[in-house]
Protein backbone atom coordinates (compact mmCIF):
# COMPACT_ATOMS: atom_id res chain seq x y z
CA UNK A 1 0.00 0.00 0.00
CA UNK A 2 2.91 2.04 0.81
CA UNK A 3 4.57 1.16 -2.84
CA UNK A 4 1.01 2.35 -4.18
CA UNK A 5 1.13 5.85 -2.65
CA UNK A 6 4.62 6.70 -3.64
CA UNK A 7 3.72 5.60 -7.19
CA UNK A 8 0.58 8.11 -7.07
CA UNK A 9 2.41 10.82 -6.02
CA UNK A 10 5.13 10.23 -8.55
CA UNK A 11 3.09 10.30 -11.06
CA UNK A 12 0.84 13.21 -9.59
CA UNK A 13 4.26 15.05 -9.95
CA UNK A 14 5.38 14.23 -12.76
CA UNK A 15 1.56 15.21 -14.56
CA UNK A 16 1.73 18.79 -13.29
CA UNK A 17 5.45 19.01 -14.34
CA UNK A 18 3.85 18.14 -18.02
CA UNK A 19 0.66 20.31 -17.88
CA UNK A 20 3.33 22.79 -16.72
CA UNK A 21 5.61 22.47 -20.21
CA UNK A 22 2.91 22.21 -22.23
CA UNK A 23 1.30 25.61 -21.02
CA UNK A 24 4.67 27.54 -20.87
CA UNK A 25 7.24 25.70 -22.41
CA UNK A 26 6.26 26.88 -26.07
CA UNK A 27 9.55 29.12 -26.27
CA UNK A 28 7.58 31.87 -24.23
CA UNK A 29 7.73 33.07 -20.72
CA UNK A 30 4.69 33.39 -19.19
CA UNK A 31 2.85 36.65 -19.41
CA UNK A 32 1.24 37.76 -16.00
CA UNK A 33 0.77 41.56 -17.37
CA UNK A 34 0.14 42.28 -20.90
CA UNK A 35 3.02 43.16 -22.81
CA UNK A 36 3.66 46.51 -23.61
CA UNK A 37 6.03 48.25 -26.36
CA UNK A 38 8.16 50.83 -25.10
CA UNK A 39 9.91 51.30 -28.21
CA UNK A 40 8.51 51.70 -31.87
CA UNK A 41 9.61 52.55 -35.48
CA UNK A 42 7.17 54.78 -37.05
CA UNK A 43 8.79 55.37 -40.74
CA UNK A 44 11.80 53.77 -42.74
CA UNK A 45 14.03 55.12 -45.45
CA UNK A 46 16.05 51.83 -47.13
CA UNK A 47 19.09 53.65 -48.92
CA UNK A 48 20.93 50.11 -49.81
CA UNK A 49 19.95 46.83 -49.70
CA UNK A 50 22.02 46.82 -46.06
CA UNK A 51 21.42 50.59 -45.09
CA UNK A 52 18.24 52.55 -43.91
CA UNK A 53 17.26 55.02 -41.37
CA UNK A 54 14.73 54.86 -39.00
CA UNK A 55 12.24 57.36 -36.82
CA UNK A 56 11.97 54.83 -33.46
CA UNK A 57 9.46 56.89 -30.80
CA UNK A 58 10.98 55.48 -27.43
CA UNK A 59 9.35 56.71 -24.18
CA UNK A 60 7.49 59.96 -25.83
CA UNK A 61 10.66 60.59 -27.44
CA UNK A 62 11.40 60.39 -31.59
CA UNK A 63 15.24 59.27 -32.69
CA UNK A 64 16.54 59.42 -35.88
CA UNK A 65 18.71 56.01 -36.13
CA UNK A 66 20.63 54.88 -39.10
CA UNK A 67 21.38 51.05 -39.70
CA UNK A 68 24.42 49.48 -41.82
CA UNK A 69 25.80 46.35 -41.42
CA UNK A 70 28.00 46.50 -38.89
CA UNK A 71 25.81 48.12 -36.65
CA UNK A 72 23.85 51.50 -35.99
CA UNK A 73 24.20 55.06 -34.88
CA UNK A 74 21.53 57.95 -33.52
CA UNK A 75 21.79 60.54 -35.78
CA UNK A 76 19.44 63.48 -33.82
CA UNK A 77 16.30 63.89 -31.47
CA UNK A 78 13.72 64.79 -33.37
CA UNK A 79 11.69 67.58 -32.27
CA UNK A 80 7.38 67.52 -32.24
CA UNK A 81 7.77 69.72 -35.08
CA UNK A 82 10.40 67.44 -37.02
CA UNK A 83 8.30 64.18 -35.89
CA UNK A 84 5.18 65.76 -37.53
CA UNK A 85 6.67 66.71 -40.92
CA UNK A 86 7.86 63.10 -41.08
CA UNK A 87 4.61 61.81 -41.11
CA UNK A 88 3.40 64.19 -43.49
CA UNK A 89 6.25 63.36 -46.10
CA UNK A 90 5.94 59.83 -45.68
CA UNK A 91 2.38 59.99 -46.64
CA UNK A 92 1.34 58.29 -43.43
CA UNK A 93 -1.05 60.22 -40.47
CA UNK A 94 0.29 60.89 -37.66
CA UNK A 95 -2.94 59.28 -35.54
Amino acid sequence: MDLLRQLLAIAFVFSLLGLLLWKFGRGQAPRLLPRRSAMMCRDRLRLTPQHSIHVVDHDGQSWLVACYPSGMRILAKLSEAETSQTAYSSGRSSA
